[in-house]
C-alpha cells in the first residue's frame, strides 16, 4: 500500500498528499472500531442500560461519526488540493468516482443481503419494499426496513448517501473560487502580492508561519528592532 507523500508548493511549502495511505489515521480508526464493537457487545449482552457505565457502553456507537468524518476527509482532500493548485474544473470525473465507490461496496454487500434475507428465519416474510430498500442501501429512508441481521447496515446507508451527494458538493464549491484574472498564470494567481503579505504580517501572527510570508515577517521584525 502506497503511503501519502508531500506535494511541493512554492508559497506554502509542502502540502499533504491527496492520495495514498495515511498511517496517522489508523490509531483513530482503531479506537472508533473498538468503541463500536463495545456497543454491539453491550446490546447483545443486555449491558447497555442500568448503571452509568452500562449506559456509556450503550452510547459508544457515537464513534460511528468518526468513520463518517474520516471518509469525508479522505475523499475530499484530492479536491481540496486540486482547488489549491488553481487548476480548472474538478479533480476527478463524477462517473469514475461513483464507479469506484460502487465496485468497492456493492458486490459483497449484495451477497450479504441475499444471505440474510434467505437464511435468517425472522426475515422470511419481508416485503418486496423491504428487500428493495436494503438492496439499494436506502433502508434509513424507508420506515421499518431495518431487518434482523442487517440493522448495523444503517451506517453504510448513510455513507452511501454521502458518496452520492459529494459530486454535487464539489461541483457547487468549485464555482466559489471565482474567475481568474485575464492573462494571469496559475502560479501567479496562487501567489499573494507583497502588499497582501505585509497586511497578513501586521494583522495576524499565525499567517507568518506559511511559506515565503515568514521571511517577509522576519525582515520587517528586524527593521523594526533596529529602528527602536
Amino acid at each position: 500500500m502506497k503511503n501519502a507523500s508531500g506535494t511541493p508548493d512554492r508559497q506554502f511549502g509542502t502540502l499533504p498528499s491527496a492520495r495514498g495511505f495515511v498511517p496517522a489515521l489508523e490509531g483513530l480508526r482503531a479506537v472508533a472500531a473498538f468503541a463500536v464493537l463495545t456497543t454491539h457487545v453491550a446490546f447483545q449482552t443486555a449491558s447497555s442500560t442500568g448503571s452509568t457505565i452500562h449506559r456509556i457502553w450503550g452510547r459508544m456507537d457515537l464513534s460511528v461519526a468518526v468513520f463518517f468524518a474520516l471518509s469525508g476527509f479522505l475523499l475530499w482532500r484530492v479536491h481540496a488540493l486540486h482547488a489549491r493548485s488553481g487548476e480548472p474544473g474538478t479533480a476527478r470525473p463524477a462517473r469514475t468516482y461513483l464507479r469506484s465507490r460502487l465496485v468497492r461496496i456493492m458486490p459483497a454487500y449484495l451477497v450479504l443481503v441475499a444471505a440474510v434475507f434467505l437464511l435468517v428465519p425472522q426475515n422470511a416474510s419481508s416485503s418486496p419494499a423491504t428487500w428493495t430498500a436494503n438492496l439499494t442501501l436506502s433502508q434509513v429512508f424507508v420506515p421499518d426496513s431495518l431487518v434482523e441481521g442487517l440493522t448495523h447496515a444503517w451506517s453504510l446507508s448513510v455513507e452511501m448517501s454521502f458518496y452520492l451527494v459529494l459530486p454535487l458538493l464539489w461541483w457547487a464549491l468549485v464555482r466559489l473560487r471565482g474567475r481568474p484574472r485575464a492573462g494571469a498564470s496559475p502560479r501567479s494567481r496562487r501567489r499573494p502580492s507583497s502588499a497582501s503579505a505585509g497586511h497578513w504580517c501586521r494583522g495576524t501572527t499565525w499567517a507568518c508561519r506559511s511559506g515565503s510570508t515568514i521571511r517577509s515577517c522576519r525582515r520587517r521584525s528586524r527593521r523594526g528592532s533596529r529602528r527602536g
